[in-house]
């Protein structure tokens, strides 16, 4: 499913006033903002629901991470949607190049990449 259309049936579900957060949502107890705590809350149940394994917030931020370097998108941006700071990102390169390997294999513009972003400097 298309962004336009998860938007548009939010939009028809939860019906946001004009001075509303654009993800906020109808609680029995009036619109309250779509928070990390409320979306950690439904995909436990989602997962409970459907005896999927156990997802964290990390999981996701990693998962988001992956799937935009995979697609190609430039590490800087990924960097920056991620809001890793400082070095935080390479280190991350740096422990999951094992899990990253498998799909960089036909890709040697992108192991160039990596190969300077997640490597230490030779001195």
């Amino acid at each position: 499913m298309d962004p336009a259309t998860w938007l548009d049936n939010h939009l028809s579900l939860n019906h946001p006033g004009l001075t509303d957060h654009l993800f906020a949502w109808r609680h029995p107890k009036g619109i309250r903002l779509l928070t990390k705590t409320e979306v950690t809350k439904y995909m436990q149940e989602i997962v409970a629901q459907y005896d999927l394994p156990n997802i964290k917030g990390h999981s996701l931020h990693i998962g988001g991470t992956l799937h935009y370097l995979l697609l190609g998108t430039p590490f800087e941006v990924v960097k920056m949607m991620g809001r890793w700071s400082g070095e935080s990102f390479t280190h991350y390169l740096q422990k999951h190049t094992v899990i990253l390997a498998p799909y960089l294999h036909n890709r040697p513009d992108w192991i160039d990449k990596l190969t300077h972003l997640a490597l230490p400097p030779v001195c």
